[in-house]
């Protein structure tokens, strides 16, 4: 019997950490060796959050009670749903949880956020432009026919291909168009696309299990003087919008209530990074209609106060 040797048990290290079926985040059975390992955002030894992991998902996952905050997220494919646990009818007034990428994000899959859920892309992080996923966000407004929503997207078209790796290049902001980005959400877990009509009614509600309708002859777009009525430019559910470029558009439901809404889905590629829009003032002081173009929210108070400068 040769005493110098000895049998010891596999030693594994998440580097990243990969699902290997469908779960729930902080199930052990959701992630390869979860019953040998630390879940990853879990609790550290020394007692604080570790928001530096890597992970890859292929599967589909929910967050369950928490927030996420990862260093890298590579989703292959599956969807990973961002929820409170805590049921609601109807499910977009789910008070949500948060999604937060400090470093790098290649989405080849679905993030799906659900309600007042949020996808948070910290400073310098980017998207990999070879993303051919998705998010899906819930976005209310008044469903009334005759009112307007102002609106901007906070996705993009999904452009790239889900076969292939990225390359960590960063994606950039691309135009959108109303038809491509926005879904009837009535039912946010089944939405369907929305139809346009140029007539300038107000429509009315269809029975079950049909499209809304939005009168397109209402999208309008406005960059220019702010006591010039014709600053405001017609648009069309197919023009061609920068993001954050800001729109009206009234309600899919007639003359019901202001407070009545109606819940619409953005469907696309997020947008990350700094978006810009000019304002050309060089034959007087001019204004643009815009609004937040990333799927969290901006706390509009700060933008005004860190915007005074300019």
């Amino acid at each position: 019997l040769n005493k110098s040797k000895s049998i010891v048990t596999s030693q594994t290290i998440p580097v990243p950490y990969i699902t290997i079926s469908d779960g729930d985040w902080d199930s052990p059975g959701t992630w390869l060796n979860g019953s040998d390992i630390v879940l990853p955002n879990s609790t550290g030894l020394d007692g604080s959050v570790v928001d530096w992991n890597i992970v890859e998902i292929g599967h589909d996952v929910s967050s369950g009670d928490r927030d996420i905050e990862l260093l890298g997220l590579i989703q292959t494919s599956g969807t990973l749903t961002i929820a409170d646990p805590t049921n609601t009818f109807p499910v977009e007034n789910n008070a949500g949880q948060s999604l937060t990428i400090t470093n790098y994000l290649e989405l080849d899959g679905v993030i799906d956020l659900v309600g007042e859920s949020q996808l948070v892309q910290t400073e310098n992080s980017i998207i990999d432009v070879d993303s051919g996923g998705y998010i899906e966000r819930d976005q209310q407004g008044t469903a009334n026919g005759f009112n307007y929503n102002y609106w901007s997207s906070s996705v993009g078209p999904i452009s790239g291909n889900t076969a292939t790796r990225g390359t960590g290049v960063s994606s950039t902001n691309e135009n959108y168009t109303i038809v491509d980005v926005i879904n009837n959400g009535s039912d946010s877990d089944n939405y369907v696309a929305l139809n346009f009509d140029a007539s300038p009614s107000g429509g009315t509600i269809p029975p079950p299990g049909l499209a809304r309708t939005v009168s397109s002859y209402w999208l309008y777009k406005f960059y220019g003087t702010a006591s010039d009525y014709y600053s405001w430019v017609s648009i069309d559910e197919t023009s061609s919008l920068l993001p954050g470029e800001g729109f009206t558009m009234k309600g899919t439901s007639g003359s019901v209530a202001i407070s009545d809404l109606q819940n619409y889905v953005f469907k696309g590629l997020p947008n990350n990074g700094d978006i810009t829009l000019e304002l050309d003032n060089t034959s007087g002081e001019v204004n643009r209609l815009i609004g937040n173009p990333y799927p969290s929210a901006i706390d509009a108070t700060e933008f005004i106060l860190d915007n005074l400068s300019v």
